[in-house]
């Protein structure tokens, strides 16, 4: 097993990481989700009665807030996803040899998959305390857009095949 870990290009050593990262969001994400069903007021497992809620006064504010910040999210991951291309070919023109540039790309990979990642868990983390706050099940369904953004990113393998096609210009990947 040393041996293995010895022969990986630091690439490969990045790639096998933002599975696990990326894992470990959505995990925490549908554990918080979860125990936010067992305790929300009025919620399917709870025997809080819905009235101890606070009053609509602050529910419409913070839905539209879950919301924006939700909607906000979605077109930052995928305005990221989108500069990660320009990113990656810009590594790529810049390398010194082939194997630095494979690396470059690399990093694009993990930095940006790490900042989309984030961009989509806090709406729906907030999504989740909304829930908490208000017992309304609708802020559950920010988590449940968040985690199927963050399962968007988990073909790592394939994503980074895809990245370093494009950032070479179609040329064979290392």
């Amino acid at each position: 097993m040393l041996d293995q870990t010895q022969h990986d290009s630091p690439l490969d050593v990045q790639l096998r990481v933002l599975p696990i990262i990326v894992g470990a969001l959505i995990a925490g994400l549908a554990v918080f989700a979860a125990v936010v069903l067992m305790v929300a007021p009025g919620g399917p497992f709870t025997s809080t009665p819905a009235t101890a809620a606070p009053g609509p006064s602050i529910n419409t504010p913070l839905l539209v807030a879950v919301a924006a910040l939700l909607l906000a999210g979605m077109v930052g991951f995928i305005a990221v996803g989108v500069t990660a291309r320009t990113r990656a070919r810009r590594a790529w023109q810049d390398r010194d040899d082939d194997e630095q540039g494979a690396h470059a790309v690399g990093s694009v990979m993990l930095n940006t998959t790490i900042i989309r990642a984030a961009l989509v868990e806090g709406p729906g983390l907030f999504g989740c305390v909304y829930t908490l706050i208000t017992g309304n099940l609708a802020g559950l369904a920010a988590a449940a857009v968040a985690v199927a953004f963050l399962v968007s990113l988990v073909p790592v393998r394939s994503r980074s095949r895809s990245l370093l096609e494009h950032a070479t210009g179609g040329s064979p990947a290392l």
